[in-house]
């Protein structure tokens, strides 16, 4: 054991933090538009019909 004792994990948790603090930095907030659906839309009963085919194979 090292003679400053857990102080080693301490500094690389206090790094790792740091670390991902400035990656969160960078992030940006994107804006999110609504869009209206277009043309025509599938059933529930067909969705659900292609999901099961789907899972049979």
């Amino acid at each position: 054991m090292s003679s400053l004792g857990y102080a080693g994990s301490f500094l690389l948790l206090a790094l790792l933090i740091v670390l991902a603090m400035l990656i969160m930095m960078t992030f940006k907030n994107l804006i999110i538009v609504n869009t209206e659906l277009e043309g025509d839309t599938r059933s529930l009963k067909k969705l659900l019909g292609n999901l099961f085919l789907l899972l049979l194979f």
